[in-house]
């Protein structure tokens, strides 16, 4: 959703390597998920643009598509380029001369890592934290796991195992 522009209204060039990522509340919520697991996936794809999850729903005064979603139930994230013109988006002078093709094509690659990730993905195994310690049964086909450690909605680390268990 609004991918693409090179400058903002101030004509400040665009930042083309992040992407940035809403998601709807509690940071527990399925969306929240989405959201991490979008910037797991993007972040170490070739997509060459790193994902920032914010912590609101959307911009102030703004609405994305995926709200409309959430709000019928359905877990939705938004993809938004990092530098945007709201005074120009859906005016006469939003034309295609203002999109910046290279940075459309790094959320493109974006949108199609997340995609593949999602339709390859295998049972999510059965995990619980004890003690400082996360453990989850096998799941059948997975040859590795890569899990993401977080302080609240950030990512503190990544961890990549064969192991079915991390401290």
């Amino acid at each position: 959703d609004i991918v693409g522009g090179a400058k903002d209204d101030d004509g400040k060039t665009l930042n083309d390597g992040e992407i940035r990522c809403y998601s709807a509340l509690p940071v527990d919520s399925d969306s929240r998920r989405l959201a991490r697991l979008a910037k797991l996936v993007v972040d170490r794809s070739e997509a060459g643009v790193k994902v920032v999850l914010k912590e609101t729903v959307d911009r102030p005064r703004r609405a994305g598509d995926h709200q409309s979603f959430n709000k019928e139930g359905f877990t939705a994230i938004r993809f938004i380029e990092g530098t945007e013109t709201d005074k120009i988006h859906h005016t006469p002078h939003d034309t295609i001369e203002r999109i910046h093709f290279p940075y459309h094509v790094k959320s493109t690659k974006a949108d199609l890592a997340l995609v593949r990730n999602l339709a390859g993905a295998l049972a999510t195994p059965q995990a619980k934290l004890e003690g400082g310690k996360l453990t989850w049964t096998k799941t059948d086909g997975a040859a590795r796991y890569v899990v993401g450690v977080r302080e609240g909605n950030e990512f503190a680390r990544t961890v990549e195992t064969e192991a079915t268990s991390i401290d």
